[in-house]
C-alpha cells in the first residue's frame, strides 16, 4: 500500500472508557523530516467510531485508501513534547487497580496495533506504595497470530536498552538469513 521509502501505517482500535465492547479504529504514522526545521509530522485517519472489534486487516486496508482518496488526512506538525503530552492525555486512563496492604498495582488503558495478522497489545504498569511513591513500572506487551499468544513484561527504566538490543537482534535475524540462503559451497560427499 505505501511506497518502499514510506512508514507504513498502524492501524489501532481504541476501547472507549464507558463501554470496552466498543470503541474508535484509527489509522497512524509518523514521518521524520529531516532539514533546518526537523519536525516530525504526525498522520491520523480516523476510519470508524464506535465499533466492535474487527482484525480484519483487509477491511481496514481498503479504509485507510479510501480516506486517502476522499482528501481526510490529518497532516499535523507538532514538536515531540507536544505529541507527548497529547499521548499521555489519551492513554493516561487507569483500566484497573489491585490494592493491597502495602500499595497498588494499576494497570493502565492499552495500545493495540495490528500488522500482518498479528495483534500486538501494549500496557503500562505501576505499582505504587500506599503513600503513592511509584516503586516500579513495566511495559507489558502481548503478542499474537490467533493461535500462539507470547506475553512478557519489560521494565520501563531500561525500556531504551532493550529497544536497542531489539535492533541489533534484527540485524543478527538479516545476517542468518543472509546465510541460510547463500547456496551450499560444499557438495554432498563433502568436497570443497
Amino acid at each position: 500500500m505505501d511506497e518502499d521509502d514510506t512508514p507504513a501505517w498502524n492501524i489501532a482500535f481504541h476501547r472507549r472508557t464507558d463501554d470496552s465492547r466498543l470503541g474508535d479504529v484509527v489509522a497512524y504514522r509518523i514521518d521524520e523530516h529531516r532539514g533546518v526545521y526537523a519536525m516530525p509530522r504526525s498522520l491520523l485517519l480516523l476510519l470508524a467510531e464506535d465499533i466492535p472489534f474487527d482484525n480484519d486487516l483487509d477491511r481496514w486496508r481498503l479504509a485507510i485508501t479510501q480516506a486517502l482518496h476522499r482528501g481526510t488526512l490529518s497532516d499535523v506538525r507538532a514538536h515531540p513534547s507536544e505529541m507527548l503530552a497529547d499521548h499521555l492525555d489519551h492513554r493516561s486512563t487507569r483500566e484497573r487497580t489491585y490494592r493491597n496492604p502495602a500499595g497498588s498495582e494499576t494497570w493502565w488503558r492499552p495500545r493495540i496495533v495490528h500488522y500482518r495478522g498479528v495483534r500486538i497489545e501494549t500496557r503500562i504498569k505501576t505499582m505504587q506504595t500506599t503513600d503513592g511513591r511509584v516503586t516500579a513500572q513495566d511495559a507489558a506487551i502481548s503478542i499474537t497470530d490467533g493461535e500462539h499468544p507470547r506475553r512478557f513484561s519489560i521494565p520501563v527504566a531500561i525500556l531504551d536498552q532493550v529497544i536497542s538490543a531489539l535492533g541489533i537482534a534484527r540485524d543478527d535475524a538479516e545476517a542468518v538469513n543472509l546465510e541460510l540462503t547463500r547456496p551450499n559451497d560444499i557438495d554432498p560427499r563433502g568436497h570443497a
